[in-house]
């Protein structure tokens, strides 16, 4: 946020030291930093839109399967919510150095028995 800020500041002091600034030219930058904060938070609420729509298809499948939700079926609203949530997730393969090491080890024992 503050390199962000720092831009704004160095680009407005260019402008100002210009004899022929503008009302325009100001808007302008100010126009451009705030499409690039729009572009910012429309990229964080992605996520979010994505999980609402699992919510939203797990909550249409409970009511074709069950019909209106009532005390009685919100234990199977709860469960199609968590599996629609939890299914979808892709794993983050983390990188394991201890599991590579142990496979130079072993992989070069094997090489050196079948020599």
């Amino acid at each position: 946020m503050n390199r962000r800020f720092k831009k704004l500041d160095i680009e407005i002091q260019g402008l100002l030291k210009d004899k022929t600034t503008t009302s325009d030219k100001i808007i302008n930058v100010f126009m451009k930093y705030e499409d690039i904060n729009i572009k910012t938070i429309e990229k964080l609420n992605k996520p979010r839109l994505v999980e609402r729509n699992k919510i939203k298809g797990a909550l249409r499948q409970t009511i074709n399967a069950h019909g209106p939700i009532d005390m009685r079926l919100i234990g199977s609203a709860t469960k199609r919510i968590t599996g629609a949530l939890i299914t979808n997730e892709e794993p983050k393969n983390k990188p394991n150095f201890n599991s590579f090491v142990w496979g130079v080890i072993i992989g070069s024992m094997i090489v050196l028995i079948l020599i």
